[in-house]
Order: C-alpha cells, then structure tokens, then sequence
C-alpha cells in the first residue's frame, strides 16, 4: 500500500497553515520579485476608521474632501516603502467607510464632510491607476474589524495586479481564515503570517536589503 498521500489529502494539508511557526514567518512562495521591483506599494484589506494602515504611515493624516483625495500623492512609509493607496476621506464620525444605506460601498471616500459626494468611477479608476503604477501589491487579511470578509473591493484590486503583472504578497493574521480566498492567494507571488501588517511589511523589507 502506498504511503503517498492522496491529491484531497496534498490539498487539505495546504490549506492547513502551520500556526505554530515563528511569527512572521513565509509560508509560501518566495521573496524574489519583491526585490527586483520598485520599493513602492498599494495596500489591499478593509478600510476602517483608524484602520490597520496608520502604522505604516508615521502619522500623515488621510485627505479632508473629496479634493483632497483626488489629488493624494504617494506618501514615504516608516519602512523606506512609497504608500501608492488606496487614500480615503478622514472623518472623526467614520462616516467615510460607509455609503448613504450605512453599507461600507464606497471605499472610504463619501463622508459627511462633503455631503456624501461620492463618484464611483473616479475611485475606481483612481485606484486602479494607483495600483498599476505600484511595485508591489500588499495584501492584509486580519480579523475582526480587519477582515477581509467584507473588503468588497480586494479581489478585484488583487485581479487588476495579477493582469498587471504586478508582484502580490498576501499577509494574514494566524486566526484568519483564508480558505474562502484559496483562489485569490495563487495570485500571490509570496505568502506570509504575521500577528500585525507592518511586521509582514518589515519581513519583506529586510529581505529586500539581504537580498534573500
């Protein structure tokens, strides 16, 4: 009787992530495109008031209106990385995160401090413009408030990279589920945990400069 395991079997240890590793820690894939692309990155993952981005960011406030954000610019990160996007609309009430219906639809760019103007197409194209023009797509699947349950618009900023040709690493909290996502995570040219984005972030950035 043969003791290699059979595909379901290959397929279900996959998906299996091993938890008890030291964090952060690579768990698929390589770092290899990474290094050979421009130190630049767009942020995929939900948007939420004082969200997970903020740590990246070394206290620069998001855009005030919806001009503003029109004409957000990439911004250095604590990690010698340029922050490409996605920008929204600051709003102490974080209203912005959510549309007229109380939904969270417009990727954080209607709020009450410009009476809810909020142009679908412009932020479409807005970001997807940010992302084509980005070294590398980072992609955080946290949990609770950060999960990527909810952040309606990551599959397609994740199939915009892939088609772009654009490096994808994908970063998960080790609670979170990525199963459902198992046809998005083949776009990832890396795959790593990490209790918190920015130490993912900090994994690949020392990478970077070892040249590993």
């Amino acid at each position: 009787m043969s003791n290699t395991p059979s595909v379901q079997e290959q397929e279900k240890t996959s998906i299996n992530l091993p938890y008890a590793a030291k964090l952060p820690c690579l768990l698929r894939g390589s770092f290899y495109r990474f290094r050979k692309c421009p130190p630049s990155f767009y942020a995929v993952g939900k948007i939420t008031k004082n969200g997970w981005r903020e740590p990246f960011l070394s206290g620069y406030d998001m855009p005030n209106n919806w001009t503003e954000y029109l004409g957000a610019t990439p911004r250095a990160t604590v990690l010698d990385f340029d922050y490409m996007g996605p920008f929204f609309v600051r709003c102490d009430h974080g209203c912005s995160h959510l549309s007229l219906d109380g939904e969270g639809t417009s990727h954080g760019t209607a709020s009450c401090t410009n009476g809810f103007e909020f142009r679908p197409a412009r932020v479409f194209r807005q970001s997807e413009s940010q992302i084509q023009r980005s070294g590398f797509l980072f992609v955080w699947a946290g949990i609770g408030e950060g999960a990527l349950d909810t952040a309606y618009g990551s599959l397609v900023e994740i199939g915009i990279a892939h088609a772009s040709r654009i490096p994808i690493l994908i970063a998960h909290h080790p609670h979170a589920d990525l199963r459902p996502f198992w046809f998005a995570v083949e776009t990832a040219s890396a795959v790593v945990c990490a209790k918190k984005p920015l130490q993912a972030l900090e994994m690949l950035h020392n990478a970077r400069r070892c040249g590993r």
